[in-house]
């Protein structure tokens, strides 16, 4: 179960709404964050800092199943005026924190190796995992015919333009990585591209 919680302040009646599993540790949670100056929500720290400890209630609104959870967050935030106004705390229901999470995760991960974001151990590791894994398998991954993709998802051509841009910058020294985030172009798609592993509809002359 899922309970649905607010915390009100009571110097301007605004509210902040929130979900949990576990109530009683979630509160103490926001407390210390509050006292520490580190909460994640600026407006109900601001608040805080201004106001004290004693001017802010914790509430039990209601507890719910926990797949409905986000829909009923949601509901109370509209209920006490919304995310657009000066009523909520909040400033993300739950459709805008996915998008917002997603392109966290994206911006994090986009065009960086297992090194950078494991480390050299664990990459290494992984890489011994894996190929244990395929050991007498056949690689099933067959490059797209004169494409590759975008850092944005999109299939791009490769054009004599961009296969040079690739083989230059990798000849004066750069990393695949930075190639990627230079050419937006996905690291697998550099790679085939500096390996010939991908069709080229145009004739090499390197």
């Amino acid at each position: 179960m899922k309970t649905i919680y607010k915390i009100v302040c009571k110097e301007n009646n605004r509210i902040y709404i929130g979900q949990t599993k576990h109530y009683d540790v979630r509160k103490r949670e926001h407390i210390n964050d509050l006292k520490a100056n580190r909460h994640s929500n600026v407006y109900l720290q601001e608040d805080f800092n201004k106001y004290g400890v004693s001017q802010f209630t914790f509430e039990i609104i209601e507890e719910v199943p926990n797949n409905i959870g986000n829909n009923r967050e949601d509901y109370w935030m509209s209920y006490y005026g919304g995310i657009d106004t000066n009523s909520v705390y909040n400033s993300m229901n739950s459709f805008t924190k996915s998008i917002y999470m997603k392109n966290k995760l994206h911006n994090y991960y986009i065009g960086k190796s297992h090194i950078e974001l494991h480390g050299e151990e664990v990459a290494e590791r992984m890489r011994k995992v894996n190929s244990m894994k395929h050991i007498g398998k056949k690689a099933s991954y067959t490059p797209y015919k004169g494409k590759v993709k975008s850092l944005d998802g999109d299939m791009v051509e490769v054009t004599e333009t961009l296969y040079k841009q690739v083989l230059d910058l990798k000849k004066v020294g750069y990393k695949m990585t930075e190639i990627s985030k230079i050419t937006n172009i996905k690291y697998n798609g550099i790679y085939n591209i500096v390996n010939n592993k991908i069709y080229l509809p145009f004739k090499c002359n390197d």
